[in-house]
């Protein structure tokens, strides 16, 4: 008698654990791309084009995990039960803080990307060279990555009014920025590492990193002023 091989069960649960992590890891590489953008555009000095390209997948890939938790139930009823009766345990600040999170995160690439299609179809209908299909669809593109160049260049305001007594802000508000990021890959790495350990849920460590990401949540959103006032 063959015995059967574990195999296709391990595969199962490998993908069933895969699907109901996904938002989770797709935090986590959002953030590993946002650190690499950072690195990119201070240290090794890379082209603003490449680090546009980078924000752009970064704010992607936000996206499509800020869609996967807003399409799960228990994500729902956490922040309906936090609002409506007042239930503000760790439960609620963890899906509060990641559903912000991934929200602050796809706010750039599609504010780059609404305003360059906005005025690229502005061009297009006010008689520019494009004509063909292939030319119209060349200028969208590109006034969307001259929209995510500016983008990226824009400052976090309330970074930069923290670092403007150093000796070199802007350097010190990368070293923030760069933090930040750090911190928050290190803190999306715990809490997948915890799941794939089965870790017991005591309620204090998902208290405790959604403190730190509460306040980096606080930290990257002052960035969102200067974006707002740009594409507005």
């Amino acid at each position: 008698m063959t015995t059967p091989k574990p195999w296709p069960g391990m595969f199962d649960k490998a993908l069933d654990w895969l699907t109901d992590n996904l938002p989770d890891i797709l935090s986590f590489t959002a953030g590993l791309i946002v650190v690499a953008a950072l690195l990119l555009s201070g240290p090794l000095g890379w082209s603003l084009a490449t680090v546009a390209v980078l924000m752009l997948t970064s704010s992607a890939v936000s996206l499509t995990a800020l869609a996967f938790r807003l399409s799960d139930g228990e994500t729902w009823e956490s922040l309906k039960d936090g609002f409506s009766k007042g239930e503000l345990d760790a439960d609620f600040w963890s899906n509060f803080v990641s559903v912000g999170a991934d929200f602050v995160g796809a706010l750039p690439g599609v504010g780059a990307v609404g305003k360059g299609a906005y005025t690229g179809i502005r061009a297009v209908l006010g008689g520019g060279t494009a004509t063909t299909l292939g030319q119209k669809a060349v200028l969208l593109g590109t006034n969307a990555m001259d929209e995510a160049k500016v983008v990226v260049s824009l400052d976090n305001q309330l970074v930069a009014r923290a670092v403007r007594g150093c000796t070199n802000p802007g350097g010190a508000a990368k070293v923030v920025e760069g933090t930040s990021g750090l911190v928050g890959v290190g803190t999306s790495s715990f809490g997948i590492y915890n799941k794939v350990v089965d870790a017991e849920d005591d309620g204090v460590k998902d208290g405790t990193v959604a403190g730190i990401d509460g306040a980096r949540l606080g930290l990257d959103a002052g960035g969102i002023y200067g974006l707002v006032r740009h594409i507005f």
